[in-house]
């Protein structure tokens, strides 16, 4: 599964990016496709317009419910992340941006919110700032080389976001562009 990550042409790349938004829809998972493009256009910069920089309960909530469209339900973690308090979400959420573009200390703040791991905490991360994370996607880090099996830790979450950002340095692009490609590819089984 490693082949398209370290032989692909950059044509094959842009293909692969390219097709996201026809393999989104393809899922035919209601609002999906909505979702999905309110994470990475509509609410970056509603996050940032705010002073200091943070997200509400019900965006962590959104984001959640975004992740786990696209890839596997996890019920339990949406359960867990209603616990959070408002007050609490604005407050780490607010401290973990201010810590951008550290690779891990984000990911860590974001992770003391109730239900809220290395993915999620990605997941927001890459929406306010693209160039320097991507979400943390099993499906991308199965085709990443060396990387062994996924685990939900925060060391292999830095890993995987490290070994992307020297693949969107040599295309030229973010870190989210190749993951957004890498997910079409294993999505197609490419």
């Amino acid at each position: 599964m490693t082949a398209f990550f370290e032989a692909a042409s950059p044509e094959s790349w842009t293909l692969a990016l390219d097709g996201y938004p026809r393999v989104l829809a393809s899922l035919g998972k209601e609002g999906l496709v909505q979702l999905d493009a309110h994470v990475w256009t509509q609410w970056p910069s509603a996050i940032m317009a705010r002073t200091p920089p943070h997200i509400t309960r019900h965006e962590l909530i959104t984001v959640m419910e975004w992740k786990m469209k696209r890839g596997a339900w996890r019920g339990w973690n949406v359960t867990k992340a209603q616990q959070n308090s408002e007050a609490d979400v604005v407050k780490l959420s607010g401290e973990a941006l201010a810590l951008c573009p550290h690779p891990r200390a984000p990911l860590e703040k974001l992770g003391a919110l109730h239900g809220v791991g290395p993915a999620t905490a990605s997941a927001v991360l890459a929406a306010v700032r693209p160039e320097v994370y991507a979400f943390y996607d099993e499906e991308v880090a199965a085709q990443l080389p060396g990387m062994g099996p996924v685990k939900f830790t925060v060391n292999h979450a830095v890993a995987y976001m490290d070994r992307l950002r020297g693949k969107a340095r040599t295309l030229a692009w973010t870190p989210q562009q190749v993951a957004q490609a890498l997910w079409v590819v294993g999505a197609l089984g490419l």
